[in-house]
């Protein structure tokens, strides 16, 4: 089902390694996750082009299998992963440019695996981070 010019209810909760695994989410979270498609990811995918969702609803056997932390966001639908086919603007001019002009509440740069994550836990305090070596974050503020 289309939730917006460019994206379809299904790239919200299918995974793309372990679609045998993925779940449809009830209809509460399936309004969040199109909620944050329309507000957030469908103005990014305006500005800079295709946007492949890597990640997005995950039930507890998909988050174990993709080794997500065990009270990740994911599974209460207020979280995506995502990244781009253009090769042209580099990742992290993307999440620079997110950071300016899309709300969210956590932001997450991932250089290695090559993804951005884009949560909207309200109880969370704003703040952007890049992840560094070994699996530590580091926190990101846009300079002057």
């Amino acid at each position: 089902m289309k939730i917006s010019k460019n994206f379809v209810e299904e790239e919200l909760y299918i995974s793309r390694n372990y679609p045998e695994l993925s779940e449809k989410p009830d209809k509460q979270k399936l309004d969040i996750l199109k909620s944050i498609v329309i507000i957030s990811l469908q103005p990014i995918r305006d500005q800079f082009g295709e946007i492949i969702i890597t990640s997005g609803y995950r039930n507890d056997e998909l988050n174990k299998k993709v080794k997500g932390c065990r009270n990740s966001v994911h599974k209460k639908a207020l979280a995506l992963d995502f990244t781009f086919t253009n090769k042209i603007i580099s990742l992290f001019d993307i999440f620079r440019w997110i950071y300016v002009y899309i709300p969210w509440k956590c932001l997450i740069y991932y250089p290695k695996r090559k993804f951005i994550h884009m949560d909207f836990a309200i109880w969370r305090q704003k703040i952007a981070y890049i992840s560094g070596k070994k699996g530590e974050y580091i926190k990101w503020k846009k300079r002057p």
